[in-house]
């Protein structure tokens, strides 16, 4: 594979046939990253340097006056550079003002080259510049001098990096941007409720987890199973939570009421048949979605748990009894495993939080309460009933709930745990 020469040229004006290098800089790399070779210096153009191209660069006439002519170093830059893909930042100018000089010293020069402003437009879309400036300050890229030839390439460099990385499914390279190393870096492995904003402060994703370190660490590494979250968060607001299912609780109330609802009813013949909708406030569901996308999906899961006919057509009833019996018990005991019962239940937390235990308390099927204690409560008649203040189980909190001890069963490292308790008064 050949290697890769981040290059960037600072010439008299943008037009590449015409124009004179001023200087010419470049660092040149194995695909492991490694740096195999270097050039960087100033070029004496052979005529004044105009006004706006000093201004842009701040090279001077005086500064390229002792410097060699593009012809007495272009065997150098060409041995160092044969071979190579040259990559840079509107790659198109760089490669052709390279090859106007070569042919103008009867050089036959000829490369592959990869364009980072093409590769970003392609790669994060809907940004107001793409810049090199404005990219290195998305990435967190540091770039001392712009428009310097030098500072340029080395930034192109780890620019095309961090651009690739957000191209590629599988890596073993874990990096990430330094705004969202910050938040990694303070974060704590505990429960809590994430809200991902963008750049103008809206939240455009929420969501409760058992483990804050590990999910922004996995969300926020550079790849492109992550490309549209990384691409779209500046800022993400950590909720700090010690019980699993109370963060669950918090962020279902900021979500507001599901959207998307499983129906079932009986046909004519006593089979149970399941339907995904929209909400209806007035209608009981069973089971309850924020994303048309889950409850499709669970929907999907639970038509899959009848059983299979073993022939495609065969004699006798449509409907057999038999046949029905088995597909509603299959169908009911699914239900089971994704609505475990929280009726008369105490949801602890394994640890605490400021010196406090978090719980979560159901009454009955229509009443929660939180609240937290220096005790570890281990039986219904410890809970500080006088200090509990209930309120009505509605859709979102009751699969809020039902979610969280479904999860929370299957933990490796437990967050919460789970006591059945007798009715409460």
């Amino acid at each position: 594979m050949r290697n890769l020469a981040f290059i960037d040229i600072e010439a008299t004006s943008a037009d590449a046939i015409n124009a004179e290098i001023i200087e010419i800089a470049f660092v040149i790399k194995d695909h492991e990253g490694n740096l195999v070779d270097h050039y960087n210096g100033l070029i004496n153009p052979g005529r004044r340097i105009p006004e706006n191209i000093v201004e842009l660069t701040g090279i001077t006439d005086k500064m390229v006056e002792n410097a060699p002519e593009f012809h007495e170093v272009a065997d150098t830059i060409y041995n160092k550079l044969k071979n190579t893909v040259l990559v840079a930042h509107k790659a198109e100018f760089d490669y052709q003002i390279l090859k106007t000089k070569f042919v103008q010293l009867e050089k036959d020069f000829s490369s592959k080259s990869v364009c980072t402003l093409q590769q970003a437009q392609r790669t994060i879309p809907g940004m107001s510049s793409y810049s090199l400036a404005s990219l290195c300050q998305f990435f967190g890229i540091s770039l001392k001098k712009n428009h310097r030839a030098l500072d340029d390439a080395e930034a192109v460099a780890e620019l095309y990096e961090n651009l690739a990385l957000l191209e590629t499914k599988h890596t073993t390279i874990h990096r990430y941007l330094s705004r969202h190393k910050k938040i990694i870096d303070k974060s704590r492995k505990i429960p809590g409720v994430l809200s991902f904003k963008d750049n103008n402060g809206k939240v455009f994703l929420e969501n409760a987890v058992d483990n804050v370190q590990k999910e922004l660490t996995d969300r926020l590494v550079l790849n492109s199973t992550n490309k549209a979250l990384i691409t779209k968060c500046f800022k993400v607001e950590v909720l700090e939570c010690a019980s699993f299912a109370k963060a669950m609780l918090i962020a279902s109330r900021r979500q507001g009421r599901p959207r998307w609802s499983i129906y079932s009813f009986k046909d004519k013949y006593g089979e149970i048949i399941v339907k995904c909708g929209k909400t209806q406030p007035n209608k009981d569901a069973l089971l309850y979605f924020h994303s048309k996308t889950k409850a499709l999906k669970t929907l999907s899961k639970l038509k899959g748990s009848a059983p299979k006919k073993k022939y495609i057509y065969q004699e006798g009833p449509v409907k057999d009894k038999n046949e029905i019996f088995k597909k509603n018990a299959n169908l009911q005991e699914e239900l089971r495993k994704l609505k475990p019962s929280i009726e008369n239940t105490l949801i602890r937390s394994h640890n605490k939080l400021n010196g406090m235990y978090q719980y979560v308390l159901i009454n009955n099927q229509n009443r929660y309460a939180t609240f937290e204690s220096v005790e570890q409560i281990k039986a219904s008649e410890h809970i500080p009933m006088d200090g509990v203040n209930f309120k009505k189980l509605r859709p979102s909190s009751r699969r809020a709930l039902e979610l969280s001890l479904q999860y929370i069963k299957h933990q490796k490292t437990k967050t919460d745990v789970v006591l059945k308790l007798k009715q409460l008064s």
